[in-house]
């Protein structure tokens, strides 16, 4: 993946999810079929890991899954607590 549409990319989740400033992701080729056209898109999957501050000095783990085609645009987002 291009640093530039990586970098865009990440702008936008920086946006949408400021807790995960500044955390670099993980990118892994991700690929998937389009029934429509009988083609496989070629998407990446980044992955950002972040740690926050819960009450009672207790931290937890969040982990938030971009899936994005090629030209840079984000398909689906998911959290969870990990």
């Amino acid at each position: 993946m291009q640093k530039t549409i990586m970098h865009s990319i990440s702008s936008e989740i920086y946006r949408r999810y400021p807790e995960f400033r500044g955390v670099e992701p993980s990118v892994k080729l991700h690929a998937s079929a389009d029934a429509s056209d009988n083609q496989v898109l070629t998407t990446y999957l980044l992955i950002y890991r972040s740690t926050y501050q819960v009450a009672g000095n207790k931290s937890l783990a969040r982990v938030l899954r971009v899936v994005a085609n090629e030209d840079g645009k984000i398909l689906k987002v998911s959290t969870s607590r990990g």
